[in-house]
Formats: structure tokens, sequence, C-alpha cells
């Protein structure tokens, strides 16, 4: 790499660090941790709401069916959940996720 084709690199790297910076103060992106903490955070709301279901549904239907609901519930909804936390992203580009599929 030439002197010249260096400075041009760096130059270039100085303005999209620069855009970078832009962008989060005007609001337009976040971090990566503040990401992966709100996420986090909304799946173990999500995960907590989720299995509180089958007791609140149990609650809510005879009592001559009610064990048969609440287990035939509670392992539907922790299959969605074991199925969700399999979910693998693969990454083929700057930011960009080529596959969400469950176990992918």
């Amino acid at each position: 790499m030439s002197l010249d084709e260096a400075k041009l690199r760096k130059a270039r790297a100085e303005a999209h660090l620069a855009e970078l910076e832009l962008a989060r103060q005007r609001g337009e992106s976040i971090s990566r941790d503040f990401f992966h903490r709100f996420i986090t955070a909304a799946n173990a709301r999500v995960r907590s709401r989720l299995l509180a279901v089958p007791n609140k549904l149990g609650s809510r239907v005879p009592l001559e069916v009610r064990g048969q609901v609440v287990e035939a519930t509670r392992t539907e909804i922790h299959d969605a959940l074991n199925e969700l936390a399999d979910t693998k992203v693969t990454v083929v580009g700057p930011g960009e996720p080529d596959d969400l599929a469950p176990g992918g």
C-alpha cells in the first residue's frame, strides 16, 4: 500500500467514524451493548409472562380438565421458548444477517 493509499484509507475511516458519531448524537443509532441489554430484558419479560400463562389459564377452566389444560399449555409454551432460544443468526457482511432460522 502506498503512502497516498494509506492516507486515503485513514481519511475514509475518520469520515466513517464521524458519521457514526453524528448518527448516535441524532438518536439514529444505538450501541451494541444497549441493544443487547434491551433485547435481553425484553426477552426475560416475555419469557416470564409466557410461563405464567398455564396457571392463569388453568384458573379459568373447569376443575375436571384443569390439570390437562395446564400441562398441555405448559408443554407448548416450553417448546416454543426452547425453539426461540435455539435461534441463531449468521452474519455474512457488515451487520447483515443471513439467516434467522431456529437452530440455524
